[in-house]
This record gives C-alpha cells, sequence and structure tokens, in this order.
C-alpha cells in the first residue's frame, strides 16, 4: 500500500498516514476532496479542530452528521437515466462484514463501507441502498462483521432510504462471502427468495439492477455474474524480441470478461451455498461458489454491463476515484427538485 506523506514531522502516524491527516479527510465540507486523482500527492483540505478530530477519530464515528456532511436523503419519488425500473421479486444481500485491510489506515477509523465518497462525502454504502431501492429491490440484508455497529447507528431499519434493512452477523468461526450469504440464509433473514441479488460492499456503480434480474431469468440460470469486457491493464506492456523490446504499450486495454463483483444467485444456487457452509470452513463466491457450481454443472449466466463503476478496494483506488464523478454518474438517486 501506498504511504502517505506529512508535512510536519509532529504528526502522529499510523500505517504510514498521519493520523491528524487521516481524520480530515472525512470531516471536512465543503471544499476539494481529500484525494484528488489531479495531484501527486494527498492534499487536505482545511483540518479540523483537535477536540473534535479526537471525540470523533479515537472514540469512533459518533456524531454522522459531521463525519459524512449534510443530512443522509430522505425516501422520495426517483427519477434517473436508463430503463425503468419495474416491480420484481427480488431481495438483495450486500457484503459489508470485511476488515478492509487494503484500506487501512482509513479502516482504522470506518468500516469499510462507511468510508465518504463523492463530492457530498456520504458513505459508500448510501450509494449502493439508494440504488437498490431505485430498481424497487426495498427488502436488503446487509451481512455485517467488523464495526457492525457504526452501520446500523447510520442506517437504523433503513426507512429513510426507503428500504427495510435487516442485519445479519457473520459467524466468527467461519469466514468468507459465500458463508456469509449462508448466514443469512439460515438464520431466515431473506425469507423465500429466489431471486437475490448479492452486492460487494466495496464497489460503486450505477449499475441497471433492473436490467440484471431480466436477463437472469431470461437466461433460466442458478446463478448470472456482473461482468465488464472493458479490461484496462493497470501497468505498461512490452513486446520482447531477441532481448530488445520491440514495441510498448501503456496500460493497455483488452477485451477480457472481469467480474465488478456483483451477481445474481437463484434459489438452486442458495441451495448449494448453504450445503457448502456445513462443511464448517471458508468459503467465499467467487474462489469456491461459483466454481463448485460449475464444476456441478450449474448453469452460470453472464451480464455485461457497460455503465459506471469502480472497485474501493485499496488506497490506491480510492485516490484515484474522481469524487465528482461519482455525483455525475449516480445524479439520478438525488431528491426532486
Amino acid at each position: 500500500m501506498r504511504s502517505v506523506s506529512s508535512s510536519t514531522s509532529q504528526d502522529q502516524s499510523l500505517g504510514g498516514a498521519p493520523v491528524r491527516r487521516l481524520n480530515s479527510l472525512a470531516f471536512a465540507r465543503p471544499g476539494p476532496t481529500a484525494f484528488d486523482s489531479t495531484r501527486k500527492r494527498w492534499e487536505p483540505p482545511n483540518l479540523v479542530d483537535a477536540e473534535t478530530m479526537l471525540r470523533l477519530g479515537f472514540v469512533g464515528v459518533v456524531f454522522l452528521s459531521d463525519a459524512y456532511g449534510t443530512e443522509p436523503l430522505r425516501a422520495h419519488t426517483l427519477r434517473g437515466k436508463g430503463a425503468k425500473p419495474a416491480r420484481m421479486v427480488a431481495k438483495a444481500a450486500v457484503l459489508c462484514g470485511g476488515r478492509g485491510e487494503r484500506l487501512r489506515p482509513l479502516t482504522d477509523f470506518f468500516q469499510k463501507t462507511m468510508i465518504p465518497v463523492g463530492a457530498k462525502r456520504r458513505p459508500l454504502l448510501e450509494y449502493i441502498i439508494r440504488l437498490l431501492v431505485y430498481h424497487n429491490v426495498r427488502e436488503i440484508v446487509l451481512l455485517t462483521g467488523y464495526k457492525a455497529d457504526e452501520i446500523e447507528r447510520y442506517f437504523e431499519d433503513g426507512s429513510k432510504f426507503g428500504a427495510r434493512l435487516t442485519y445479519s452477523q457473520d459467524a466468527k468461526q467461519m469466514g468468507g462471502s459465500a458463508n456469509a450469504v449462508a448466514n443469512a440464509l439460515l438464520a431466515k433473514k431473506l425469507g423465500d427468495c429466489d431471486t437475490l441479488v448479492v452486492y460487494y460492499g466495496d464497489i460503486i456503480s450505477d449499475l441497471n439492477v433492473t436490467d440484471l434480474v431480466r436477463r437472469h431469468h431470461s437466461l433460466r440460470v442458478d446463478a448470472t455474474l456482473v461482468l465488464d469486457n472493458r479490461y484496462t491493464l493497470p501497468v505498461g506492456v512490452a513486446k520482447v524480441k531477441n532481448g530488445r523490446v520491440a514495441s510498448f504499450e501503456e496500460k493497455p486495454s483488452y477485451e477480457m470478461s472481469v467480474t465488478t463483483g456483483n451477481m445474481v444467485i437463484g434459489g438452486s444456487g442458495q441451495e448449494l451455498i448453504v450445503r457448502m457452509s456445513r462443511e464448517r470452513r471458508k468459503n467465499d463466491l467467487m474462489t469456491d461458489f461459483i466454481p463448485r457450481l460449475l464444476k456441478t454443472r450449474g448453469r452460470v449466466g453472464a451480464y455485461y454491463t457497460k455503465g459506471f463503476w469502480h472497485d474501493i478496494g485499496t488506497v490506491a483506488s480510492y485516490e484515484q476515484l474522481n469524487q465528482e464523478r461519482v455525483d455525475e454518474k449516480l445524479r439520478f438517486l438525488e431528491r426532486n427538485p
């Protein structure tokens, strides 16, 4: 992980980042974003006072209106671009339990899905919930673990966001995203659901959930992965011939089908997830469930997205996120004028 330099030698440090500057990231508003992809180094906005810093930074995020900007949007009638949301029987599970080790030191202060994003500095998870509600997926289970209380304090029952939220705590003896889903299924948190939208909590996107579910049903499959074939390598590529570089291309694009971290799981797929959880070992959706489903002759569909999405799984990817673009791409989730 890239370390963040400090302009003063007196700042306390944590994981390579000064504590004083770290806290200014979330609590300064308005003004430029703390991470700006056009800058060479971290240049945060004005610092908060030391008393507020200590209260929020070390006790925890208690005063959420200070941490996340203005009051969260209230439930309202939504308009937006793309396909008109349709009435459909679907529920959602959002993975929110990870410790976010690759996002440290930010996740020493925030649950990773609660990291402020966008120019309005709202939690990442709020955008996810808003997106699901926009597409009439209102029954949402948040699969929590690390810093679960931070999430529950902010979202409560979800009514102020137009959602019906319930919470499912990850089992400590078993890890993995597939087991987190299994825990919710076994606890009857999802009820009778044959169409489950699974959303990774470190992904921000304008995914057309309505179209995704329609695609899943039309394919008659056990699970459908959301893919993108606009993959760009994060490094330059050299072609070498006879010990010499013959050509070089900086960050080339390839038509490779990469997963965006979201999927739909049908009833038979959910049954497999529950069976796998009885093996009493770590099970992940991508590394364990999908390969097992294919191995047992399950049917896995593909849904290609052409929209906006960004994986905020590391400090580097968070730094690269264009905060203004978030609000631009997700403007359709805002309240009506």
